[in-house]
């Protein structure tokens, strides 16, 4: 036999092995979390004609590539490898130092890195919307609370790919929480110090393998918004970490390492906390036909007395609706996916606190819709942006490649 033959039939059988192995081992071997955010392709249906036998052989390839029994162990194996080497296996995630992930969600950091910055009209656009929705609110008595969360590497910014530089210092969390405050336009609370104090503290705010807070960074963004509403005398003060309770979720909270499919291989160290039983009741009923967190809904917390909250949120509220429980008698939560101003739930259950929570990464796009301002607070918002270098307020030269804002910069 030559070595040539040798060669081909050693070929062919490590060939046949690894098919036959991809088949049986399998059922066998623990498959690994893998979170592609894509419905996989599925059998097609066998054709009825002619003409259908082109777009027949391409569902059956798709559905092949998608459908190998092996296929999940193959791309964790892959990624796996690729992060050891600091290189992502997803477009959706960027991988930093010492083994940190972070999303992205196409504008690599530009939330952060204030790319593109925000123009003058855009700000004042902003500002008078926050300015209408505060006024309306505040003539039906009650009070209005615009919640931004930051990103990971606000807070984090050491563990950042080799190129990330650092959060810039008039990037629009920064910028319109600063003017807000010195137009009057209305409450934005940015809870980056609040997080970096945790830090300072020796408290783990976020992880190494998911977008999403911790339970104590929740904590001290919680702290923050209690302190804020409870000087506006709308609610009272925050209650100490120790009053709520570590808990052990069934989902493991790695959902950066589940998009690349090497949740199975790292350790997961992510701590959240639970409102204990006793503090307060969580009676859960949905407002429309649709009853994931997401749907609009009323939360009962048998708080007789205390005021009503209405909380247009994303998914960072999770892990800080527990905290909340005790502070309030009712919560009406609804999604910013459908609106970031709500006058028909405000109509319908008259909040006293109306808060917006909105990622960092989202804070631009939650303007739109809201009653007008009024000349005054159009004014005094003029006259803050005037006084602000002009710098950060000027629009991008038109070569400079800028990342379209839009609602899908809003972390679900």
């Amino acid at each position: 036999m030559t070595a040539s033959r040798r060669h081909w039939q050693a070929l062919i059988g490590t060939i046949l092995v690894l098919l036959v192995s991809a088949f049986l081992a399998p059922p066998f071997i623990s498959e690994p979390g893998i979170a592609e955010n894509r419905v996989l392709a599925q059998r097609p249906d066998l054709p009825q004609h002619l003409s259908q036998i082109s777009g027949f052989m391409e569902g059956v390839d798709a559905y092949v590539a998608d459908q190998f029994p092996a296929r999940p162990y193959l791309i964790a194996a892959l990624n796996r490898l690729r992060l050891f080497a600091g290189v992502s296996g997803s477009d959706s995630v960027l991988v930093g130092k010492d083994g940190w992930l972070f999303y992205d969600n196409g504008s690599h950091m530009g939330a952060v890195r204030n790319d593109p910055p925000m123009p003058e009209p855009e700000t004042q656009a902003w500002l008078q919307v926050l300015a209408g929705r505060t006024e309306a609110l505040r003539a039906r008595g009650a009070t209005y609370l615009v919640v931004v969360p930051p990103l990971k590497e606000a807070i984090y910014p050491e563990y950042g790919p080799r190129w990330f530089s650092g959060p810039d210092t008039e990037r629009p969390a920064v910028l319109l929480s600063a003017l807000a405050e010195a137009s009057g336009a209305g409450e934005v609370l940015y809870l980056e110090a609040p997080l970096i104090e945790a830090r300072r503290q020796g408290l783990k705010t976020f992880s190494r393998h998911e977008t999403h807070w911790t339970g104590p960074g929740a904590y001290f963004g919680y702290r923050a918004i209690m302190t804020r509403l409870s000087q506006l005398g709308v609610a009272e003060a925050p209650l100490p970490m120790d009053a709520f309770e570590e808990v052990r979720l069934d989902r493991r909270p790695a959902d950066l390492a589940l998009m690349l499919g090497v949740a199975g291989f790292v350790d997961i160290d992510h701590l959240q906390l639970e409102n204990p039983e006793g503090l307060a009741r969580s009676e859960t009923r949905y407002l429309t036909d649709k009853t994931d967190w997401t749907a609009p809904q009323i939360v009962e917390t048998g708080q007789a007395g205390k005021p009503v909250l209405l909380m247009n949120r994303d998914s960072f509220s999770n892990a800080l609706l527990p905290m909340l429980l005790p502070h309030f008698s009712q919560i009406i939560l609804t999604h910013v996916q459908d609106g970031f101003w709500r006058p028909d739930l405000i109509d319908r259950f008259a909040p006293d606190v109306v808060l917006l929570q909105v990622l960092e990464s989202g804070v631009r796009s939650a303007s739109g819709e809201g009653p007008p301002a009024s000349p005054e607070a159009i004014a005094r918002i003029e006259t803050a942006i005037q006084k602000v270098s002009p710098a950060p307020l000027m629009a991008p030269p038109p070569d400079r490649k800028s990342t379209r804002l839009n609602s899908s910069h809003v972390l679900i």
